[in-house]
């Protein structure tokens, strides 16, 4: 248990861009460590690269669920 310790968060911020436009913006901060001899370094990368992964699909999702959200508004729904 000792060997792997992965902590974070996220946070989201409400801003208006130059057009006056409400956006959010998500900010993310996570620490991995690996304390395994040798191989501790490369797991830490793999471990990154796959929430980073996740995070990207994570945020087309919420893209596709915007743009959703903003054709039913226009519709009227």
């Amino acid at each position: 248990a000792d060997a792997f310790t992965c902590k974070g968060y996220s946070k989201y911020t409400e801003y208006k861009d130059a057009s006056g436009e409400i956006n959010t913006k998500r900010e993310l901060e996570l620490t991995v460590t690996v304390t395994v001899p040798f191989v501790g370094k490369i797991a830490e990368q793999f471990i990154l690269d796959a929430y980073k992964k996740n995070v990207d699909k994570d945020n087309r999702t919420i893209g596709k669920m915007i743009a959703i959200m903003k054709e039913r508004e226009k519709a009227g729904q």
